[in-house]
């Protein structure tokens, strides 16, 4: 079977999950861990700056503790406890998947799916026992003072006082109960003693005195009861509920009334509102809305204002493509956002608060959403705008600063009344083109955004695409029945090509000028510069594509797989299969990455390039894909297969052969002759440098003349007597005589065997070499031919050779006869036939022998 081309590197743009986090304390600082689908992410509570990135687990992790300096994971049965990334011990002993875990003291408790209980010591990992429950358990908590106890609220309406020890049920508040009209979603201590607060699907927050089971008061909110927590701050009796739009509502505990409600994650559930111990702090994170905010609150003011936040996509990225080695550009139908490849804190969404002026006062009707595509230019980043978008159901294209992160402040100025189908920006970075639904195109300035002129000529249909190649020479443009070539200068038609099929995109590689155009069952690629048709690939329901770095490889998505050929081959080379459908792709201008993005998902997704780092051995082209199992966050364990390996559990035995099924052989077959030629044993480097010698010399050459030493003052020798006075002597003044070369080194040993010459040029430097050759006179160098001829019949040392012949004939070229050029020439010619015959045997062989294919 053929190696795999990419390998699983990372998730880019997950912050959270739906799960709530973890607040500890960990020295120096508090830390915040939270699962994020089958991995967990710590962060710096004040920050909001990734501390570590856990492993990826083969189960997703439903719920995260910490106990002392441990972070505890429950993902399937299991839990594991990991000091920062490091694995220290495992509990087990759970029938079904575990759901909540909670810690106090040296308990570890855990809820599973099975209506059980399961308690183990958190220090020894030894399981202490389980509970058979009546309903599924749903949240554990720990009154302060209870010894051994614990309030487990379950479904049905059901609350338990519960011993651990004892592993016994104390009380059901039967009081308590009654007032509970709904499922229970949150449950929270208050700062008194003895008084909780139950937070319920219908939106009631009921708080009880569990002492004497009674309720206290209830409060009323829109929404289920997400989260509740309880302000410790000094002067601040708050409480903040969370609720399933996305609001966080503050209560005044000693009034008991709504103090303030903020729009925290609008639209979105509110998975765990906090405040930390003694801080006028709250902290609120939302799966659903990928971020993690925190918020203070200020003197006298009832409502907080937002601190920091950490937040990613809230909706499926559509579109990619990588802005520079480090950073990708991605668009979902809501946002814009920079993502970080090597810092994931650099992250951040482009901003549209601040809107210029003239854009508010202007007649331009348009709202920053339904993101379409986008085009850019990196030549003129600091100078103006230099990212182009296109939106939905909206007549203009905007301009933003990538920069500034930030929305460009001038609108840009466009003729036409039609919707904008298709935009490009100019490799030099100062020009932009629109194209819109009625077949127009318009060139307009990237930086004023004033209209420069409209193309002269036009489509029957809306355009889908627009490229620009590498010299601002040509553009092409295309509509769903055909492509049109044009002048960028002057914006006159060069030529009309019909399409076989209906365009849905297209995508131009500027360094091959190769154009990919995408129809319903096949991808076609042009040659943009004599317009014909290079090669074509059969692909159906195709939704984005990308060229590599080196043009060589093309991707495209399809339903629910990614395709790449080889194009100079026209082979299938990679065909992978995902749970969710890829919308979009993009290869790293470096290599190393392939970037995708995937329905319902809200990450970008990086493979490793394997065919990068090594070589590659791809046998026939696939003929069925093969299946991805999706991964969420940081790395991954053996994503071409559905069965999770141990790797402590391997172990390498020797494959044992049925002797039927070895070829016997009556005679063994004939080493191979490999006589044909021998290299030096000398340093590669050694070699290339007396090729090239010259260029060296240019490098090495000082940038500036030698200066003279400055004169030493004047007062200096007579005062202190210590420089003696620099009196020009006559010597100085005569004229210096010309160096006068010597017989070269070279010369006694042309008078020995051709191996006598060769052992002793192999112990200069590339720079004496050359000396030695310079400096051989007109009546040694037929006797240094006649060495080269010998030398290169015998098959030593053939790459150091073919160096000092080449050296040699750039210096004396000029002195040899033409019986001596045509000798060196003949054998040459005679040496290189011979080794190409054998190549050409070798690969054909090969090629008989293995059907395999070498990226």
């Amino acid at each position: 079977m053929s190696e795999a081309i990419f390998e699983v590197h990372r998730t880019l743009g997950l912050t959270c999950g739906d799960m709530g986090f973890v607040w500890h304390k960990d020295d120096p600082e508090p830390l915040i861990s939270l699962p994020v689908a089958k991995s967990y992410i710590t962060y710096y509570a004040g920050s909001l700056k990734i501390r570590y990135l856990g492993p990826q687990f083969e189960h997703t992790v439903n719920s995260v503790a910490s106990y002392k300096d441990l972070i505890l994971v429950a993902a399937g049965n299991t839990i594991s406890a990991w000091h920062k990334v490091k694995q220290e011990k495992v509990f087990s002993g759970s029938k079904s998947a575990i759901s909540e875990i909670f810690v106090f003291g040296d308990y570890l408790l855990a809820l599973n799916f099975s209506a059980e209980l399961l308690i183990w010591n958190a220090e020894s990992a030894e399981s202490l026992g389980k509970m058979a429950l009546v309903h599924e358990g749903l949240i554990i908590l720990h009154p302060p003072t209870y010894l051994n106890k614990i309030i487990l609220a379950l479904k049905g309406k059901q609350l338990l006082l519960i011993n651990v020890k004892t592993q016994s049920t104390i009380y059901n508040f039967p009081k308590i109960t009654n007032h509970i009209d709904s499922e229970i979603t949150s449950l929270e201590h208050s700062p008194a003693l003895d008084v909780i607060a139950v937070g319920l699907e219908n939106g009631k927050i009921i708080f009880a005195d569990i002492l004497h089971d009674n309720v206290l008061f209830e409060l009323t909110q829109n929404g289920a009861v997400t989260s509740i927590s309880f302000c410790t701050h000094p002067g601040k009796e708050k409480l903040a509920t969370g609720n399933s739009q996305g609001q966080v509502h503050i209560w005044d505990l000693p009034e008991q009334r709504l103090q303030a409600t903020i729009s925290a994650h609008p639209g979105f559930k509110v998975d765990k509102v906090f405040f930390p111990p003694g801080e006028p702090l709250l902290i609120t994170s939302s799966g659903p809305d990928n971020s993690l905010k925190q918020w203070v609150f200020e003197f006298s003011d009832p409502e907080p204002r937002l601190l920091k936040q950490r937040s990613g996509f809230n909706s499926s990225p559509h579109h990619i493509r990588f802005y520079n080695p480090q950073h990708i550009l991605a668009c979902s139908n809501n946002s814009l956002r920079d993502l970080s490849i090597l810092n994931e804190h650099q992250s951040t969404d482009l901003s549209v608060k601040h809107i210029h002026k003239a854009i508010k006062k202007s007649h331009i009707q348009f709202s920053i959403k339904n993101y379409k595509s986008f085009d850019f230019s990196e030549t003129r980043e600091k100078d103006w705008c230099n990212i182009l978008t296109c939106h939905k159901n909206q007549k203009e294209p905007l301009l933003w600063s990538y920069e500034n992160k930030v929305l460009g402040q001038k609108p840009i100025e466009v003729k036409q009344d039609s919707e904008v189908t298709a935009t490009c920006v100019s490799p030099c970075g100062n020009y932009g083109v629109a194209g819109f639904a009625s077949g127009k195109l318009e060139k307009f300035n990237m930086q004023s955004g004033l209209h420069q002129f409209e193309f002269k000529g036009e489509h029957s249909s809306q355009l889908v695409g627009v490229c620009i190649d590498a010299l601002n020479r040509i553009m092409i443009s295309s509509s769903s029945s055909e492509l049109v070539f044009w002048d960028f200068l002057s914006g006159k038609l060069l030529k009309r090509v019909q399409l076989a099929g209906q365009a849905l995109l297209i995508e131009l590689d500027r360094f091959s000028n190769m154009l990919a155009v995408v129809m319903e069952n096949l991808i076609v690629l042009y040659d943009i510069r004599s317009g014909k048709i290079t090669r074509e690939f059969a692909a159906s329901g195709v939704k984005d594509l990308s060229f590599s770095y080196d043009s060589r490889w093309l991707a495209a998505c399809e339903e629910k797989t990614i395709k790449v050929w080889d194009i100079p081959s026209s082979r299938l080379i990679e065909w992978l299969q995902f749970d969710s459908a890829p919308v979009s792709l993009a290869f790293a201008p470096s290599g190393e990455f392939l970037a995708t993005a995937h329905e319902g998902c809200l990450g970008v997704y990086l493979w490793m390039n394997k065919a990068y780092f090594q070589t590659i051995i791809i046998e026939k082209s696939p003929k069925k894909p093969r299946k991805i199992k999706g991964f969420e966050a940081s790395k991954g364990k053996n994503i071409y297969s559905s069965k999770f390996i141990d790797v402590q559990q391997l172990v390498t035995q020797p494959n044992e052969l049925p002797a039927d099924s070895i070829t016997q052989f009556d005679k063994l077959p004939e080493v191979p002759d490999h006589s044909s030629i021998k290299t030096s044993d000398i340093p590669y480097h050694r070699i290339q440098a007396l090729y090239n010698l010259d260029d060296i010399k240019e490098r090495n050459k000082p940038i500036k003349p030698p200066k003279k030493p400055e004169k030493v003052p004047f007062f200096l020798p007579d005062s202190l007597n210590i420089v003696k006075a620099q009196v020009p002597t006559q010597e100085d003044d005569k004229p210096r005589k010309k160096i006068k070369f010597d017989e070269s080194d070279l010369t006694p040993h042309l008078q020995h065997s051709s191996e006598s010459v060769t052992n002793y040029l192999k112990t200069l430097s590339p720079g004496k070499i050359e000396l030695n050759i310079l400096t051989l006179s007109d009546e040694e160098v037929p006797l240094f031919t006649s060495y080269l001829l010998e030398a290169l019949k015998s098959s030593p040392d053939y790459d150091f050779l073919q160096s000092i012949l080449a050296c040699f004939l750039r210096i004396h070229g000029d002195k040899l006869s033409k019986t001596q050029a045509s000798s060196l020439s003949t054998i040459q010619t005679e040496k290189w036939e011979h080794l190409e015959s054998q190549f050409m045997q070798d690969l054909s062989g090969l090629e008989r022998l293995l059907p395999f294919y070498y990226i």
